[in-house]
């Protein structure tokens, strides 16, 4: 007897039994249900491994993305501070020099 344990509109996982030689199995299917695979538990482990792996470097490559990203965000932000700070220090002359002129 088949038991669906998931489903969505990209894929389906439907767990059986695969007879003596197999034991249990999963059968991922995709989409409108015209392709599909069957797992044993020691094959489903393996591409959940895999996955997994998958994951967490993806996590790791994003979290060096975003600080790599913060970095750059950080010292455009610095050099604004300092573009203000010259554009206050100018302004400061500009207004002296205007005054000494009346």
């Amino acid at each position: 007897m088949a038991t669906t344990v998931f489903e969505n509109e990209k894929y389906s996982l439907t767990k059986f039994w695969g007879g003596v030689e197999r034991g249990q199995c999963i059968q991922l299917t995709i989409g409108d249900g015209k392709e599909w695979i069957e797992l044993t538990r020691d094959e489903a482990i393996e591409l959940a491994i895999q996955l997994l792996r998958w994951a967490k470097e993806s996590i790791e490559e994003e979290r060096k993305q975003i600080e790599k990203h913060s970095k750059e965000l950080g010292m455009l932000l610095r050099g604004m501070e300092e573009l203000f700070i010259g554009l206050d220090t100018f302004e400061e002359i500009f207004l002296k020099n205007e005054g000494d002129k009346c």
